[in-house]
């Protein structure tokens, strides 16, 4: 063991070789060092950029909804005079129809008025409804 401390010794004596050996371990360090932060710093530029993209407003094409049937043409509505209908709500300007009369209005349509007493409801069963094409 005495051997080769006296042999370390002796190689560490010589001074150029002292300063070479501590030159590459330097730059060996300083290397590895250098590595990780362009590592780091590619991750970092990496993590922003996706953050901008996916903070981006999104573009979403609109589906338009198509008919399967033919669509209609816009029936002619002939609302009847004041004095032919049943009387005005008090205080507005809303006409009370009958159910006979609310389906003469929509004669090309296929309607249906569905339930009985106040919880009668209009139900439209063609699909211009559904496509966006009812009255306009």
């Amino acid at each position: 063991m005495k051997a080769e401390h006296e042999l370390l010794n002796e190689a560490f004596a010589d001074e150029p070789f002292k300063q070479k050996t501590l030159q590459q371990t330097l730059g060996y360090l300083r290397s590895r060092t250098q590595r990780r932060r362009v590592v780091a710093m590619t991750v970092a530029g990496l993590v922003l950029i996706l953050a901008f993209v996916w903070a981006l407003p999104h573009r979403h094409e609109k589906v338009e909804l198509r008919a399967s049937a033919p669509v209609l043409p816009k029936p002619t509505v002939r609302i009847p005079a004041q004095s032919e209908c049943a009387p005005m709500v008090p205080g507005t300007s809303i006409r009370v129809l009958s159910d006979e009369e609310l389906l003469k209005m929509l004669p090309d349509r296929a309607v249906a008025i569905v339930g009985t007493g106040d919880q009668r409801q209009l139900v439209f069963l063609d699909d211009q409804r559904q496509s966006g094409k009812h009255g306009s």
